[in-house]
C-alpha cells in the first residue's frame, strides 16, 4: 500500500506491547531534527523505535518522506536477538535522512 506521506512499519506497536504487558522503552525523533530534513524543509515526519533491556528491537514506525526506504535499516535487526547492539554500531552519512537513526542512537545513550 502506498500512502502520502509514506509509512514504514515493522514489529509491535506501543499499544500491542502495553496490552501484552511487555516492558519496553521508546525513543523518537522528528524529520525536522535531521540535517537533510532541515535542508529539504520537511516539517512533518516522525521516527519511533521500541526496544527492551534484553537488547532487542521490538518495533519501528516511520511516517514521512522516504519512510518506505528508511525502514529497511531496521527490518533485519528486528529478527536477531542482539539487534539493538548491532544498531549501536551502524554509521549514518551526513546529510541524509538516515541521520534520524543517529538521533535515536544518541537518545538511547550510545554516544
Amino acid at each position: 500500500m502506498f500512502t502520502e506521506p509514506p509509512i514504514g512499519s515493522i514489529g509491535k506497536t506501543e499499544q500491542e506491547l502495553r496490552n501484552a504487558g511487555v516492558e519496553y522503552k521508546v525513543v523518537q525523533t522528528e524529520y525536522s531534527k535531521s540535517s537533510r530534513g532541515h535542508l529539504m524543509k520537511l516539517n512533518r515526519g516522525k521516527l519511533k523505535l521500541l526496544y527492551n533491556q534484553e537488547d532487542q528491537i521490538l518495533g519501528c514506525h516511520i511516517i514521512g518522506e522516504g519512510a518506505d526506504i528508511l525502514i529497511h535499516e531496521i527490518i533485519p535487526l528486528i529478527h536477531i536477538p542482539n539487534g539493538l547492539s548491532v544498531f549501536r554500531h551502524l554509521i549514518h552519512a551526513h546529510p541524509t535522512l538516515s541521520e534520524l537513526f543517529r538521533n535515536l542512537q544518541e537518545q538511547i545513550g550510545f554516544f
